[in-house]
């Protein structure tokens, strides 16, 4: 009876600790950033294709005249905006290591 007893607790503490190990949007894609911290601003149009930024880099995003000042640090490299911005165009933001060349 007693391995059973074990068993059963090992089964509650790994199904109680897993979902501490799940990554969250922002670790994914990054956090909302403080606006007077933004390194640049960059303006999204109808035109805009994609956004480069850097890894760690704050910047604002005008998005059809709305700003949003976004942090990025997540661990993905390439983001969608539309993840980002509520109503923003089809755009990929993608995210470089910032080099000392």
């Amino acid at each position: 009876m007693k391995p059973l007893v074990a068993a059963a607790s090992f089964a509650i503490l790994a199904v109680a600790a897993t979902p501490s190990f799940a990554l969250t949007k922002a670790d994914q894609v990054g956090e909302p950033g403080i606006p007077e911290m933004a390194d640049r601003t960059l303006h999204v149009t109808s035109q805009t294709r994609y956004l480069n930024v850097h890894d760690g880099e704050t910047v604002d995003l005008d998005v059809n005249g709305q700003h949003v000042a976004w942090k990025f640090d997540g661990l993905s490299r390439v983001v969608s905006l539309k993840d980002i911005a509520a109503g923003a165009p089809d755009v990929k933001v993608y995210v470089t290591e910032l080099t000392d060349d």
